[in-house]
């Protein structure tokens, strides 16, 4: 099966635009560190936000895999996103109960990074609208002869 070029330039886009969230997360979760003695600020914390990124990214990169597979899948799609949704979460879930487990990783920034791409896609719709020639995904796709 072929990657189709609008998952993987959504994926790249939320993969990015998490790192970056990442990256807030963590100067955040310093700061605080120093104005306070009840966080502890140490590698823990970037590793946990990065695992938690990767594990979130994965997670929205098998569902647009899925959404491709559906479309030409007729009337087993909505099956196929079904049972999708229940792998993915429980895939999702166990990595993330991984993540908290290890003592690799700090706990809350697994499961911030885990929230990650919900807010760069949260924030990407908002600017679509303001500005919907920003997407190119769509101007591709219906900039062609009709």
């Amino acid at each position: 099966m072929k990657l189709d070029a609008a998952v993987k330039k959504e994926t790249c886009t939320v993969a990015v635009g998490s790192v970056c969230v990442g990256v807030v997360f963590v100067v955040l979760f310093f700061v605080v560190s120093l104005l306070t003695d009840r966080v502890v600020f140490d590698y823990t914390v970037p590793l946990g936000t990065l695992y938690g990124t990767v594990c979130a990214v994965l997670n929205f990169f098998l569902m647009a895999l899925t959404v491709q597979k559906s479309l030409n899948a007729g009337d087993d799609a909505k099956k196929k996103m079904q049972a999708s949704y229940s792998g993915r979460m429980l895939l999702l879930v166990i990595l993330l109960g991984v993540g908290v487990y290890l003592p690799y990783f700090q706990w809350l920034s697994v499961l911030a990074g885990a929230f990650f791409p919900r807010i760069v896609i949260f924030v990407r719709g908002i600017w679509l609208r303001k500005h919907p020639e920003a997407d190119s995904v769509t101007v591709q796709e219906n900039g062609g002869d009709a």
